[in-house]
C-alpha cells in the first residue's frame, strides 16, 4: 500500500523551510550550491578525468539524464569519462540522480552555452513513471523533498510545461498523507487517492485494502510485470507513452534548432533486461517504435546488452544499487561511439 515518506539518513535539507530556500527553482536538483564542488563542475557537468577542463563551449558530446546517464561507477570508470577517453571527443556528462526524462530535457533545454556537436538523452525504463509525478518521493517512499516540474498534454496534443510546485509545509504534509485534510495537487498521478489507484491504510481498513487493488503497483504484482509496465501501453488513461515520447521530440527538435545532432538513448534496467532476454522485447518498444516513426534517432542498449552479458548473472550487469557495473558501462561507452561515429559517416540517410 501507498507509504508516506519517511526521512532518509543522507538527506541534505534539513526541513522543508531549509529546502524552499535551497533548491533550484526551475528543475528541483541538484543545489545551486553544490556546483564547482565534488560532485558537479562550475557548469553542473560531472567531473571528467580524461578532459578535466572541458566546459559547454569546448564540449564535443553532451549527455543528460538520470543516474544511470550520470552512472554509478567511479569518475574515472563512468561511462561518459571511457568516451570521452576511448574516443579523444571531450563529453560533458549532466546526468543527474533522480531525473525523469522531463527534467533532463529541461537542464538541457536551459543550458544555453551548451554548444556540443552530439547531444545524448538518456531514458530509463521507469523514468516514464517520473514523467507523471511533481513529487518523486510518492515513488520512493523516502522523502528527499523532490518537487520537480512535469508536462501534460494539451487540448491539442502538444506538451505543456507545469512547474515546480510551490507548497507550504502545511500543504506539503497534507499532500503527503501526513495528516488531513487531503491537499490534491493538480496533474499529480501518485498520491493518495490520485488516479494511479495509490491508497492510505485508514479507517475503514477493509474498504482501504480493497480499494488498494487499484493501485498501479498492486496491478503489477498481480500481473507479474513491473509497475512502469503499463505506462507504455498506447492509450494508457496516464499518457505516460505520449507524454515521454512528445519530451524526446521535443529535445531533438530543440537540438536540431541548435545546429546539433540528437540522440535518444534508450537505456534497460534489471527487469528490461530480463525480459529481452526470455521475449526479444522490451518493455519501453512503444516509445522506439513511436520515435523512429517520428524521424528521432533513437538507439535501444537492451539488444547489444543482452548480446554482450550473455551467460553472465545480473549481479555481473547490475551493481548492488542496481545500476550498470563498471564493465557494462564500458560497453555502454562503446555502444554509443559506434552510433556518434555512423551518424559523422553521414549513413543515417540524411
Amino acid at each position: 500500500m501507498y507509504g508516506v515518506p519517511k526521512l532518509p539518513a543522507e538527506r541534505i535539507q534539513t526541513t522543508y523551510e531549509d529546502y524552499l530556500r535551497r533548491r533550484d527553482p526551475e528543475v528541483g536538483w541538484p543545489l545551486p550550491e553544490q556546483l564547482g564542488g565534488k560532485l558537479f563542475d562550475a557548469y553542473g557537468a560531472r567531473p571528467s578525468p580524461a578532459f578535466s577542463d572541458t566546459t559547454p563551449e569546448t564540449s564535443q558530446v553532451s549527455l543528460y539524464g538520470d543516474s544511470f546517464t550520470q552512472s554509478a561507477c567511479s569518475d574515472e570508470d563512468a561511462w561518459g569519462n571511457v568516451l570521452a577517453r576511448t574516443s579523444g571527443l571531450r563529453v560533458s556528462n549532466f546526468g543527474q540522480g533522480g531525473y525523469g526524462t522531463d527534467q533532463a530535457f529541461l537542464r538541457y533545454r536551459r543550458n544555453v552555452r551548451d554548444h556540443s556537436t552530439f547531444v545524448v538523452l538518456g531514458h530509463l525504463s521507469e523514468d516514464i513513471l517520473r514523467n507523471l509525478t511533481r513529487y518523486r518521493d510518492l515513488l520512493t517512499y523516502e522523502m528527499f523533498y523532490a518537487y520537480k516540474p512535469r508536462f501534460v498534454l494539451g487540448a491539442d496534443g502538444g506538451l505543456e510545461l507545469v512547474p515546480i510546485p510551490k507548497l507550504s509545509a502545511d500543504e506539503h504534509e497534507r499532500f503527503i498523507g501526513a495528516k488531513g485534510p487531503r491537499f490534491e495537487l493538480e496533474h499529480e498521478s501518485f498520491a493518495p487517492g490520485g488516479p494511479a489507484g495509490a491508497t492510505l491504510l485508514r479507517f475503514p481498513f477493509t474498504v482501504a485494502l480493497a480499494r488498494n487493488f487499484g493501485d498501479f503497483r498492486m496491478r503489477a504484482r498481480l500481473a507479474r510485470r513491473p509497475s512502469w509496465a503499463e505506462f507504455y501501453a498506447p492509450g494508457h488513461p496516464l499518457h505516460g507513452l505520449e507524454i515521454t515520447a512528445g519530451i524526446c521530440r521535443a529535445f531533438a527538435a530543440e537540438a536540431r534548432r541548435r545546429g546539433q545532432r540528437p540522440i535518444v538513448l534508450l537505456l534497460p534496467n534489471k527487469e528490461e533486461l530480463l525480459r529481452f532476454r526470455a521475449k526479444g522485447e522490451t518493455y519501453y518498444r512503444p516509445l522506439a517504435d513511436a520515435l523512429a516513426s517520428s524521424g528521432v534517432d533513437c538507439i535501444d542498449f537492451c539488444p547489444a546488452l543482452a548480446e554482450f552479458t550473455q551467460g553472465k548473472t545480473m549481479q555481473e550487469v547490475y551493481d548492488a544499487t542496481l545500476h550498470f557495473a563498471a564493465p557494462t558501462d564500458r560497453r555502454l561507452a562503446e555502444f554509443v561511439l559506434d552510433e556518434i561515429r555512423r551518424l559523422e559517416g553521414g549513413s543515417d540517410g540524411r
